[in-house]
């Protein structure tokens, strides 16, 4: 299942997809890769992102 997770509660919590960052005249590129564990010194990036939110993947034990 798919939901969602303030960033500031995110840490220790796998990213179920890539984020991108742009940067405008300079790079457009992956800031965080899928499978990244947040940790607590990315809430700054990933709010500077936009990120207020992330989403985050549960598997149940069938999945």
């Amino acid at each position: 299942m798919l939901t969602t997770l303030p960033v500031e509660q995110a840490v220790g919590i796998f990213l179920a997809h890539d984020i991108t960052e742009i940067v405008k005249d300079s790079h457009k590129g992956r800031a965080f890769r899928k499978g990244h564990i947040i940790r607590q010194e990315d809430i700054d990036h990933l709010k500077r992102l936009g990120k207020d939110n992330i989403y985050i993947l549960t598997l149940e034990t069938d999945e």
